[in-house]
């Protein structure tokens, strides 16, 4: 801990009483954890004042992570961020659910979406955030930790360039036509009202066990909405209010977060959000509520937004090679 431990004497030189007692090295920031050994010394405003003092002194930023009443936490960036590879990671194969391990969070411990919590996922981020490589790796986990005939994917990829290689995986169908798509997710909410038909009869409230699982992966929900708004805003509203009990999901990016695009509803029926690096704090606002992705450091560097946690997880999200890709293509087709 020996940067912590020069940070500490920093902060004392300045008259703030501090002791470092932890330092965690995450693929993409630095984090250090203090308690104020005088907790009438402590207040969040005066953190923030001596860390301008320190960061100019030392030549770095330092973000500050507000934690209990006389415990802090300050991060800064690895000058030189090593790639998170999903290639390292450890997977086990799941039979009962879909949980898709995406990266490592401050505390170097592997991030997983399980998708009986939270079914849907909404991410967003500006062009070279990591967007795309995030969606390869989510397609990527779902193969490598869930049996194949547990699912059906539906890709609908309006630009045709990123998600057509997966087209060769079983149970998957690829979908590139504006109109296609638009017919796609109104007979999904066909199918999901017929289901929940199914559950009815048999006096069931969850459709696990009875229907296959079907994930729904939209690469850019901008091109929808602009050729198709009325038609795709109510199917995705109508699919993220109900389908969860019937085993369908979503997964929708776009590299536009506006209000045009991504609508009130159609935010607020999306229980998971991945905030990426974005081009402003307007545009973290509409996806989070507040600002933050703006200050993101890219390539994968996300917010994320979870249903059944008051403070959202910094994550690094973790590569995938084309190499990679054509091997697990390879192995699971």
């Amino acid at each position: 801990m020996e940067n912590g431990k020069r940070l500490e004497q920093q902060f004392n030189e300045l008259g703030f009483r501090v002791v470092c007692v932890d330092e965690i090295k995450s693929p993409q920031v630095i984090t250090y954890y203090f308690n104020c050994l005088n907790i009438a010394d402590f207040s969040k405003a005066r953190v923030e004042r001596l860390l301008e003092k320190i960061g100019a002194y030392n030549h770095i930023k330092f973000g500050y992570v507000e934690t209990t009443k006389s415990h802090f936490a300050i991060t800064h960036a690895i000058p030189q961020r090593q790639p998170l590879f999903l290639s390292s990671f450890q997977f086990k194969p799941n039979y009962d659910k879909i949980v898709l391990p995406i990266g490592k969070d401050l505390n170097n411990d592997v991030v997983e979406l399980d998708l009986d919590k939270i079914p849907h996922i909404l991410i967003a981020g500006t062009t070279g955030s990591g967007k795309s490589v995030l969606i390869n790796t989510l397609i990527s986990s779902l193969y490598i930790t869930t049996p194949k005939d547990l699912f059906d994917l539906i890709l609908i990829d309006p630009k045709k360039v990123e998600l057509g290689r997966f087209k060769v995986l079983p149970n998957v169908r690829f979908i590139d036509e504006t109109n296609e798509a638009v017919a796609v997710l109104s007979e999904l909410v066909d199918e999901m009202e017929w289901r929940y038909n199914i559950m009815e009869e048999k006096g069931v409230k969850n459709g696990k066990g009875l229907f296959k699982t079907k994930i729904v992966v939209i690469d850019e929900l901008a091109d929808l909405m602009l050729s198709s708004r009325y038609e795709v805003e109510e199917s995705i509203v109508r699919l993220a209010q109900k389908s969860r009990a019937c085993n369908i999901h979503l997964i929708i990016a776009t590299q536009r977060p506006q209000a045009t695009i991504i609508t009130g509803l159609i935010k607020a029926n999306m229980p998971c959000k991945i905030g990426l690096k974005m081009a402003s704090y307007r545009d973290s606002i509409i996806l989070l509520d507040h600002k933050g992705c703006e200050s993101l450091l890219g390539f994968g560097d996300c917010l994320i937004k979870l249903p059944y946690q008051v403070e959202e997880t910094r994550c690094q999200v973790a590569y995938i090679s084309d190499e990679r890709i054509d091997d697990v293509i390879k192995e699971r087709g």
